[in-house]
């Protein structure tokens, strides 16, 4: 039978609350934006881990200081932050040039979204604070660079979880 325990990885050295954390094909974990303490101002910082090798590397700072942002990596290896307090900018990370350029602008600025890439290629943004409407879902399609307003969630949400399994998602938790 399996058994699980808890693990200490590297420290990051470095508070971070409110950040989005976003895991690629590879297994590297990027950590990009939030906080590093009560005063709750947004920084610009991006790191990310190799948990086989376990180190830590400071990435190029993002174009705008964020928290509370979504966070995905798309099918195309490129990790994209929505939203969050910089308000509806696209930042998209590239991590073999380890550069950062802006996309198209949200429909909508939210903060404590929730992102998730679905099986056609497309990032869906899940409500968020300040959401327009109950259970306001965008599509953001990276190849075309835009925006859509896909269908409505059953209910608001914001602060929980979001993931994909093909074109499923599941969303769990929040407020």
């Amino acid at each position: 039978s399996w058994t699980y325990s808890w693990d200490s990885e590297t420290s990051m050295d470095v508070p971070a609350a409110q950040a989005v954390v976003v895991s690629d094909s590879d297994g590297l974990v990027y950590v990009m934006g939030g906080v590093a303490d009560m005063s709750y101002i947004a920084n610009d910082d991006a790191y990310s881990y190799d948990p086989y090798t376990g180190d830590w590397t400071v990435l190029s700072p993002m174009t705008g200081a964020t928290r509370g942002a979504a966070g995905a990596v798309g099918l195309d290896g490129l990790v994209y932050v929505f939203g969050g307090t910089v308000g509806p900018v696209t930042q998209i990370y590239d991590p073999e040039a380890d550069s950062w350029s802006l996309g198209a602008a949200m429909l909508a600025s939210v903060w404590e979204a929730k992102a998730a890439t679905v099986g056609n290629g497309s990032i869906w943004v899940v409500g968020g604070e300040d959401a327009p409407s109950v259970g306001y879902v965008q599509i953001y399609d990276p190849a075309a660079d835009s925006w859509s307003v896909g269908p409505a969630a059953p209910s608001a949400f914001m602060c929980g979880a979001l993931v994909s399994v093909g074109d499923d998602l599941y969303y769990s938790g929040g407020g």
